[in-house]
């Protein structure tokens, strides 16, 4: 006579083993993109306080995005494009270029802004390079860092116009008003 014995206990163990695989990968997988976001988080931080802005706004998920587009000369609802699938790699680009412009560097530092970003923001964050306002992007884009042609006369060539400091408190790092000399 055959006896059949049916026991639950080796599908239970079964399935806590699985839910444990399942964890440990999860966990190996996890660890490293929490490390990466707390360190953007750091380095934002810190480029957002370069810039004048209150630093607890690299935290807010969405408008980080919208003040990072604006420390680099653009105009903030230009960050929602990167909700936009090819659009946001065109605009990251954009604004990464405009972002090492702001801050002084050449060209090739925003390739490795766009390439290499965790570790060119924290270069930006932790460097000494001074932010040097919103509209030194713009200044930079009219007059191309070269001299106009020179003229037909012979003339020497016109240099561009000397960068004339911003009004903003916040963006010159001075709190105080000038106070005229008596």
């Amino acid at each position: 006579m055959y006896t059949y014995s049916y026991s639950s206990s080796s599908s239970v163990g079964d399935a806590a083993g699985f839910a444990a695989l399942f964890a440990g990968i999860m966990g190996v997988i996890m660890l490293p993109i929490i490390i990466a976001m707390v360190v953007m988080i750091i380095a934002n931080w810190k480029i957002f306080t370069k810039a004048g802005r209150e630093g607890w706004k690299a935290i807010i998920p969405i408008y980080n995005n919208w003040v990072l587009f604006e420390i680099a000369g653009m105009n903030g609802a230009l960050s929602l494009l990167l909700f936009v699938p090819i659009a946001n790699v065109i605009f990251s680009i954009i604004c990464y270029l405009n972002l090492a412009k702001v801050f002084g560097k050449d060209t090739g530092f925003a390739v490795g802004l766009i390439l290499l970003n965790p570790i060119f923001m924290l270069i930006l964050a932790f460097g000494k390079d001074k932010y040097l306002g919103e509209s030194y992007a713009t200044i930079m884009a009219d007059h191309k860092g070269t001299p106009t042609a020179a003229p037909a006369d012979g003339a020497q060539p016109a240099a561009p116009a000397p960068e004339a400091k911003p009004a903003d408190p916040w963006v010159s790092g001075n709190d105080t008003p000038e106070q005229p000399q008596a």
